[in-house]
């Protein structure tokens, strides 16, 4: 008979780190299959590599981190009760919890910026730069908040050793830490409603935008799910065991954080069979240049009519006329329309947009 390998962890009635292992495991396998069809789909499309997909890049390597630290908290004792592990032991598990919520929190928060970045990918010019960079500003805020606070929480020279009598606030900061998590992703998630209100696209496809961004509130979910596990975990006496949901949670949210921040770009790859035309943003100066306004009317005329589908607007050759509809009426003024050949265009998040 063959060799059998062994399994990373064993599974018994006094040791739950194997469901660790499994999940953290798992979703990364998850995580890297949504990160490769996003850089597959941008690499079909030409979409150009910018701010967005740097910070999802980060946010992936820090939970590949992330999940790989999880099984070596798991070998150390994540998930057995703390009698059963030497002195030593104790100390690589506090050290090993205590790098996993810090890695945690850096992915969280690269990821949470890829979708501030994605936001600006997607208004071309950008109409609201100033409430894009307040978002910016209010997740750095919580992430410079949350890896300080958790980081100095038990004071030098062991900061890594939690003891609720001796750490600052008896590990309280945890709270204030999963909150502001949770409400900074549900800002993301609803940040799109306004804008797409004053927009003129369709309805049906207003609903799929708010449906895309909407799916970071699972991250929210996930993260108020660690608030009822949260007290047991830094109160209990056997931390190695009550903080073993809390720790699976944690990684949950990490890897929800991640795939939801490339779900809207992963979307246009639905749209690769619509057929369009090229929408180019041009100057005022390039605009004397064109003409009379009635000749823009005459090239929209022109364009031969394209059936329309549901996703349409997200595509790589989406319809015109929905992607005018995504701007306030004055921007539409400066959108033109010209056959592939005539522009040399680059891709953007929203179509395939340049500047003569």
């Amino acid at each position: 008979m063959p060799k059998l390998i062994a399994p990373l962890h064993s599974v018994t009635s006094e040791d739950r780190g194997a469901v660790v292992v499994v999940v953290a495991y798992s979703l990364l396998g998850i995580s890297l299959c949504f990160s490769a069809a996003r850089f597959i789909i941008a690499y079909r499309q030409r979409q150009e590599f910018r701010g967005d997909d740097v910070s999802h890049l980060t946010a992936l390597v820090f939970s590949i981190g992330q999940s790989i630290t999880a099984d070596r908290a798991s070998n150390a004792g994540l998930g057995r009760h703390i009698t059963q592990l030497s002195q030593e032991g104790i100390t690589s598990y506090f050290k090993a919890v205590y790098a996993l919520s810090l890695i945690a929190i850096v992915a969280m928060y690269f990821a949470k910026l890829s979708v501030v970045l994605l936001f600006e990918r997607l208004w071309v010019p950008s109409l609201h730069s100033k409430s894009i960079k307040n978002l910016a500003f209010g997740t750095t805020i919580w992430f410079l908040f949350s890896f300080l606070a958790h980081s100095f929480q038990c004071g030098l020279p062991h900061p890594w050793m939690f003891d609720p009598k001796t750490c600052s606030v008896g590990g309280g900061i945890n709270y204030p830490i999963i909150i502001t998590n949770a409400l900074t992703d549900a800002v993301l998630a609803l940040w799109i409603i306004q804008p797409i209100r004053k927009s003129n696209i369709h309805p049906r496809n207003r609903t799929i935008v708010i449906l895309l961004f909407a799916t970071r509130l699972l991250v929210t979910a996930s993260a108020v799910a660690q608030l009822a596990f949260v007290t047991s975990a830094i109160h209990s006496s056997d931390q190695t065991w009550s903080n073993t949901i809390h720790s699976i949670l944690l990684t949950v949210t990490t890897h929800l954080s991640v795939v939801t921040s490339t779900i809207p770009r992963i979307h246009s790859f639905l749209a690769d069979i619509q057929a369009g035309h090229v929408i180019s943003h041009i100057t005022d100066q390039e605009l004397a240049y064109t003409g009379p306004d009635n000749q823009t009317n005459k090239i929209n005329k022109s364009a031969p009519k394209r059936r329309k589908g549901p996703w349409s607007w997200f595509s790589k050759e989406s319809s015109t006329q929905e992607h005018s509809n995504f701007m306030p009426k004055y921007v539409q003024r400066r959108v033109i329309i010209a056959r592939p050949e005539r522009v040399g265009a680059k891709d953007s998040f929203m179509g395939n947009a340049s500047r003569d």
